[in-house]
């Protein structure tokens, strides 16, 4: 087995980028000469698994060249104009992934989820937009984020930061850091770390795995504060 491969398919060199806020995106090279398209999964051998959805690619030299963003595609869609009166966070991004046939995760804050809102108008826009507003609604208790997880379902709630259960050298090695500018590159076997937790400390806001053939390089910023 290659160490990446999209729908079991061997992936030549590619990277993936995962922000603390809104879809994951992979721009990968795989060793095929068909066209791959629709709902993908990129396993990393003895890594991360990530359920996404081709939407972008084509042929070059009898390789394929392709843009996969998590989730199953609906992100990009047109919300569709809505009023809403005494309704909550839940239904409204229920509504929205719904429409955008995505899925919402079983892990999103209940407590974002239950705020009640006495009136919400959903605008015509792209649903990613659509869920950033929601996010960055003033009347939540503090700051709020939504990004697509590794298995394609949506998270939306309050950062806690989970601790990454990963320890330098054992699991990693810090190959070269730049407090000033706060970020890290980081030595794994297999990308294995995502935006959301905390690394030996570090809060992890988005991470950027590059795969070059059998190795792979992480590089991940460190969230201010």
């Amino acid at each position: 087995m290659a160490l990446a491969e999209l729908n079991g398919l061997p992936v030549i060199r590619g990277h993936i980028h995962m922000p603390q806020l809104g879809a994951w995106t992979a721009d990968l090279v795989v060793d095929t000469e068909t066209d791959v398209t629709g709902a993908v999964t990129l396993t990393l051998d003895g890594g991360l698994r990530l359920v996404g959805f081709a939407v972008r690619g084509g042929q070059f030299q009898a390789t394929e060249y392709i843009r996969v963003i998590g989730g199953a595609g609906g992100l990009v869609r047109q919300a569709r104009v809505q009023h809403y009166r005494n309704t909550t966070v839940r239904a409204v991004v229920s509504d929205l992934v719904r429409a955008a046939g995505e899925s919402l995760s079983n892990t999103a804050d209940s407590s974002v989820l239950a705020l009640q809102l006495l009136a919400w108008t959903q605008l015509a826009q792209p649903v990613a937009a659509a869920l950033t507003s929601i996010a960055s609604d003033r009347r939540h208790a503090g700051a709020v984020a939504w990004r697509v997880l590794a298995d394609g379902t949506i998270w939306i709630g309050r950062e806690t930061w989970p601790d990454a259960g990963l320890k330098a050298p054992a699991d990693y090695q810090e190959l070269v850091a730049l407090p000033s500018e706060g970020w890290v590159d980081l030595g794994f076997e297999v990308p294995r770390v995502v935006p959301g937790v905390s690394l030996e400390g570090r809060r992890l806001s988005f991470v950027q795995h590059s795969i070059d053939g059998e190795t792979v390089r992480t590089k991940a910023w460190v969230a201010a504060g």
